[in-house]
């Protein structure tokens, strides 16, 4: 048995289930609408008027919504990137310096933070330099400290020192602030010994 089609539009028409007992008219159309339609076209033709048809079109467009990504997917997605890891931690580095870093919070928080990661970032940098071979630079501040602690090495810098103000290399301005630095261990060590 073939399933009815309207004759307006070629739908399939759903049977009703009084005429499937036997009782009742078949549907002949589809819907009210085109039962509708179908009878103002018929009288129009009637009158020898040409029938307009005018029928909805639905188009179906997907649209892309772009949400914020969460904190979390841009962590991933800057660790995930090389360059963009290097641009922030060039970028944190520069404001640091520049004193423009300002947390948006608790600052104690923040340095806090800076503080837990340089012991991990230390350890990195050691694990690279031993898989490559090489020796890693030593942090200044830790240098300094080895330094200090030795009278030796206080000796070689003093010397050291004194070589470059001999042939002038402490006359430049980039150690304009090694020279104050100097005439306040000169005017302290003088105090000291009389």
């Amino acid at each position: 048995m073939t399933t009815p089609r309207c004759p307006r539009c070629d739908r399939e028409i759903e049977s009703n289930t009084s005429a499937v007992h036997g009782r009742g008219r078949p549907r002949k159309w589809c819907s009210d609408e085109c039962r509708k339609l179908a009878s103002e076209e018929r009288r129009a033709a009637e009158r020898g008027i040409v029938a307009v048809e005018l029928r909805e079109r639905v188009v179906e467009v997907e649209k892309v919504v772009h949400r914020p990504a969460t904190t979390a997917a841009s962590i991933d997605r800057v660790l995930d990137d090389d360059q963009a890891l290097q641009k922030l931690l060039n970028t944190l580095r520069h404001r640091i310096k520049e004193g423009t870093y300002r947390p948006n919070r608790d600052p104690g928080t923040a340095m806090w933070m800076l503080q837990r990661l340089t012991a991990p970032v230390a350890d990195l940098l050691a694990q690279i330099h031993s898989s490559a071979g090489t020796t890693p630079p030593m942090d200044p501040a830790q240098a300094v400290r080895t330094v200090l602690h030795s009278p030796r090495s206080c000796r070689a810098v003093l010397e050291g020192l004194e070589r470059m103000a001999r042939s002038g290399e402490l006359d430049g301005g980039q150690h304009t602030a090694t020279l104050i630095a100097l005439d306040r261990l000169v005017a302290r060590t003088r105090r000291q010994s009389r």
